[in-house]
């Protein structure tokens, strides 16, 4: 895992940006134009690949989330260290969800091709509308909770990105404008990765130059 890390913000901004939002881009393209004229735009199993590369896109941005508050903290004082020991699990719950959500999301798209394709005042109709209201109550909150995971997971890494920064404790005020750009990420990746990177890298040579002046 300490492998993935290092690889991840290692990286320049520009390799970041393709890994993250190209290539889930282009994989949405192509999944939508196949779907949209019926006609295979590559000679292998389109459904399965665009949910794979989703799947494979999630896991590294909630483990590049993770990491800036798991890699970051470190080098914290204890008096100013962020407190994030159920984070793990959010993060999990997070990725978990956004998988789910995929899938959920095709399922209701179907159920809403039923809705309008069957004639409308119909018992099957009217059986289908409400089934697929029962389904949404239940969404929603999934949704909400899966939104209010992620902006906590963003939350800790900026606000432990700021305090290794300024090495003292901070309000929301310091690092709000991290939260956003996070949150926008492929807007935003381009302010912040290079500071996570600096940092990170700043921890890593420190570790290393004791070793360097004892050999």
């Amino acid at each position: 895992m300490k492998a993935i890390t290092d690889f991840l913000f290692r990286l320049k901004t520009y390799q970041l940006f393709i890994l993250f939002v190209i290539a889930p881009f282009i994989n949405g393209i192509i999944f939508i134009l196949e779907r949209a004229t019926s006609q295979p735009i590559i000679d292998y199993p389109i459904i399965p690949i665009y949910h794979t590369v989703n799947i494979i896109c999630n896991l590294f941005i909630f483990y590049y989330y993770y990491s800036i508050f798991q890699e970051l903290k470190t080098e914290i004082p204890n008096g100013i260290k962020p407190k994030g020991k159920s984070l793990i699990f959010i993060v999990i719950y997070a990725f978990i969800g956004c998988t789910a959500a995929q899938f959920l999301g095709a399922f209701m798209h179907e159920r809403f091709i039923d809705i309008v394709s069957l004639p409308q005042g119909g018992t099957q109709h009217q059986a289908i509308v409400l089934e697929t209201l029962l389904y949404i109550i239940p969404l929603l909150f999934f949704y909400l909770t899966l939104y209010a995971s992620t902006i906590y997971i963003i939350y800790m890494s900026s606000r432990t990105l700021t305090i290794t920064e300024l090495k003292r404790e901070v309000s929301l005020v310091d690092y709000i404008s991290d939260i956003v750009c996070l949150l926008f990420f492929p807007i935003g990746i381009w302010f912040v990765h290079p500071r996570i990177q600096k940092a990170y890298i700043n921890k890593t040579e420190v570790k290393l130059s004791p070793n360097i002046i004892h050999n």
